[in-house]
């Protein structure tokens, strides 16, 4: 199922493909442009279903066939324009050769995009502004001064045993000290903290008469990866009868796969997990965007002619709104960014 149905109005697209479905699992091998595919496969469904007559069957294959000898006319004139071009391009670099100048820029070639589309069960047009954030999270935690001994032995080569001895070392020298200097205050007011019977009140007016405090050692530390999540807005508009009931397949897709599998027949004890979805962002032109793990389906929201009140002969909205939100079943790491 594709939406446009032409590769050239959908020259950025998103496929989707159920995993362990059919359609592609990685993304697929691009195809060549499947138009034809496509029109023929229509005419093959109104022959099926008696609706179709000789004028579907001549706009179905002379008008494809026409615009297949035109395309072949206009390609051949491109190709002797370019060919023309060519030499005029080179006969124009003799000339400069032969009067000392060299051009400072080479000329550009012209040439003709070659699409190709993806291998997918459903694959959309790219919406504007597609974006992926990606992040991390950190905490601040307080280390204290027995924490930032701690650290400081570590990193000066001592282990876990050598560098917990030597914070407790250091706090036991501070109250043998000079019951007046800076260090011994701060040694009993965090004794007087760790005193449990000790009001809040007095401990805080004994600070408040050091006039010290302990400077809390703040560091951030890693925390986890952030799942990524990925939202798809999607304003369908077919131009036909045929595009329109694509539309309503694609929406009824989204819709089956959005929900898990019961577990049990009679009373339904459980749930399976839903499928994943393999999606892959890209351009027919042959740009592809980072790659995205498999997704959950976790929302899915359509809006049926937000804007008028219109619908096809067969009774299909003129206009609908797709909203896609997926959530990446796993974290990445580093592996999964390669430079």
């Amino acid at each position: 199922m594709q939406f446009p149905e032409k590769i050239e109005d959908r020259l950025g697209y998103v496929s989707f493909s159920v995993a362990g479905g059919g359609g592609s699992q990685g993304g697929g091998q691009p195809q060549e442009n499947p138009d034809q595919e496509a029109a023929e496969k229509r005419l093959e469904k109104q022959v099926e279903d008696g609706d179709a007559d000789a004028e579907d069957v001549q706009e179905a294959t002379g008008k494809e066939k026409e615009q297949s000898f035109l395309q072949k006319a206009v390609s051949t004139v491109k190709d002797v324009s370019d060919a023309i071009s060519n030499v005029g391009d080179a006969l124009n670099d003799v000339l400069d050769s032969f009067n000392g100048n060299q051009p400072a820029v080479k000329s550009i070639k012209r040439g003709t995009a070659n699409l190709v589309a993806p291998d997918g069960q459903v694959v959309l047009y790219l919406p504007a502004g597609f974006q992926m954030n990606e992040g991390v999270q950190y905490d601040q935690s307080d280390l204290g001064i027995a924490g930032a001994g701690a650290e400081a032995a570590i990193n000066a080569g001592g282990n876990l045993t050598d560098a917990l001895a030597g914070s407790a070392t250091g706090f036991l020298d501070a109250l043998k000290s000079d019951v007046g200097s800076p260090q011994a205050r701060l040694a009993a007011l965090e004794t007087a903290k760790r005193a449990a019977k000790l009001d809040a009140g007095i401990v805080a007016g004994a600070q408040s008469a050091a006039g010290v405090t302990v400077n809390p050692n703040q560091r951030v530390l890693f925390k986890r990866v952030n799942i990524r999540e990925f939202a798809f807005n999607f304003t369908l508009v077919p131009v036909s009868s045929g595009e329109a009931a694509t539309v309503n397949q694609m929406i009824n897709f989204f819709r089956h796969y959005l929900y898990p599998e019961p577990i049990g027949n009679e009373i339904k004890v459980g749930y399976k997990f839903p499928e994943k979805f393999n999606i892959k962002v890209g351009s027919s032109l042959g740009w592809n965007a980072p790659e995205i793990k498999p997704c959950y389906l976790r929302n899915v929201a359509v809006t049926y002619n937000p804007n008028a009140i219109a619908f096809h002969e067969d009774g299909n909205p003129v206009e609908t709104q797709l909203s896609l939100n997926f959530v990446e079943a796993a974290a990445l790491d580093r592996t999964d960014v390669p430079l």
